[in-house]
């Protein structure tokens, strides 16, 4: 898999700026090597996350004194790496990291030189780094799984393109340190409106430049080595507790809904009622739709990646023929695709290829007979909508039809029993799932929102 690096560039569109990035599978690579090209597609989707944190030195942070900067700082890191590239492409180049050290220290944070232990993953060493000085870390939606769900440093994910919970984070920040952000998912102009942030920049390629985005410094190296060689040259720890205060407020929102009886289901009862029966390990395949933004938002993850998103062209029709692959390389681990009833019907004939090899997989669908997230949108704009609904079939019989097993939920308290029978079937099985998106519930009040730190 190569990666192009592109320009960036704003074009508008209806009043918009849009941000235009891509990757580009080496087809020869494809054609000579079938198996390692279904690795890739599995294990190089790019995992993007970003570390919000408080480090420091001096006297102990208190709540009324986050704005000043002389007796603590702030970092926000962004990070999008590929845990299959992370055994080394090149030595962090030493120049650059020296760079980054004196800026450091130009923020008031004590960096002696030390050892740090050989960590073989890039998720691994940042997860190493957060933990040593006490950094709280949020990820976007492809980095699900690079800090766990349930460590007290995990803020969870940003993405969504509005002022979200998390948005204080930033406000507070003086300094970004930015490994290998890939601004499709969260641009810049989101969280440095103001231009004002200091950014140092960490990838396998160099930065994509724009005006919300300009590195003070770049380090063009392996992500691994790079994050590896930084916690060397960085000492010191801040007391993380005004961070966990947003991590409980950001945990409280999330889990309104998860026990909800009503039916049709709320999509955070069925992800709670999922998770429930998933191992850590575990992976679930998002398609495209409403039900995306629900599980980036809402659905625990524990390791890198267990939660494939696509994200940034966002292709439908992504989570079966993903879930395959995803079974084919781990056939020790459930797997289990989710899907919109839209997305499932785009790739639906996949269903034969999940049968032919025998792969227990389980694809949940969110059904509710349309193009909800475009329907949103539509609402949201232009007060009205056109061309978003349409009629399903009979999923159960049509898991019957290719030889897998179907299910249809008519309860709340039917979907858990159901989810595990599905679970240990010995070959593909569809489960159908009436869903009640609660659009709204997703960005109510974003814009309102009062910083709880």
């Amino acid at each position: 898999m190569t990666r192009r690096a592109t320009s960036l560039f704003d074009t508008k569109i209806a009043g918009r700026a849009v941000l235009e990035s891509f990757r580009k599978l080496d087809p020869r690579a494809m054609i000579k090597n079938p198996v390692m090209f279904v690795v890739e597609v599995v294990s190089l989707l790019t995992t993007g996350l970003w570390i919000q944190a408080l480090v420091g030195h001096g006297e102990a942070p208190a709540p009324f004194i986050l704005a000043v900067s002389l007796t603590l700082w702030f970092t926000i890191l962004f990070a999008n790496f590929a845990e299959a590239m992370a055994e080394g492409r090149g030595k962090a180049q030493a120049e650059a990291l020296r760079k980054t050290r004196q800026d450091t220290l130009a923020m008031k944070l004590p960096c002696p030189r030390r050892d740090a232990p050989f960590v073989m993953t890039a998720s691994g060493e940042l997860r190493k780094f957060a933990r040593a000085h006490g950094i709280p870390v949020a990820h976007t939606f492809m980095a699900k799984g690079s800090m766990p769900y349930d460590d007290e440093l995990c803020l969870l994910s940003v993405g969504l393109q509005a002022r979200d919970y998390i948005s204080c984070g930033f406000d507070k920040a003086d300094l970004i340190i930015a490994i290998g952000y890939d601004p499709v998912e969260y641009a810049p102009k989101f969280w440095n409106p103001e231009r004002k942030k200091s950014i140092v920049h960490i990838d396998f390629t160099p930065a994509e430049v724009d005006s919300f985005y300009q590195p003070a410094v770049e380090v063009v190296a392996d992500v691994r080595e790079a994050i590896q060689l930084l916690g060397g040259l960085v000492k010191g720890q801040k007391d993380p507790e005004p961070f966990r205060r947003l991590r409980q407020f950001i945990l409280a929102e999330l889990a309104e809904g998860a026990d909800d009886d009503r039916f049709p289901l709320k999509p955070q009862r069925i992800l709670k009622e999922l998770r429930d029966r998933m191992g850590r390990e575990d992976i679930l395949v998002s398609d495209v739709g409403t039900h995306k933004l629900w599980i980036a938002r809402t659905f625990p993850a524990y390791e890198p990646n267990t939660v494939l998103i696509s994200n940034g062209y966002a292709a439908m029709g992504f989570a079966l023929p993903a879930a395959i692959a995803a079974k084919l390389v781990h056939p020790e681990r459930n797997v289990v695709a989710v899907s919109g009833d839209g997305g499932f019907l785009m790739n639906s004939q996949e269903l034969e290829t999940a049968c032919r090899l025998r792969l227990p997989i389980v694809n949940v669908i969110f059904r509710d007979g349309g193009y909800n997230l475009i329907q949103w949108k539509q609402q949201t704009h232009l007060g009205r909508e056109s061309g978003v609904k349409f009629g399903n079939p009979d999923f159960v019989a049509l898991a019957a039809a290719f030889g897998a097993k179907g299910y249809r939920v008519d309860s709340a308290q039917a979907l858990g029993p159901i989810l595990a029978e599905a679970l240990a079937q010995p070959g593909p099985s569809i489960v159908d799932v009436p869903v009640d998106y609660q659009n709204p519930k997703l960005t109510a009040g974003l814009g309102q929102l009062i910083c709880p730190i």
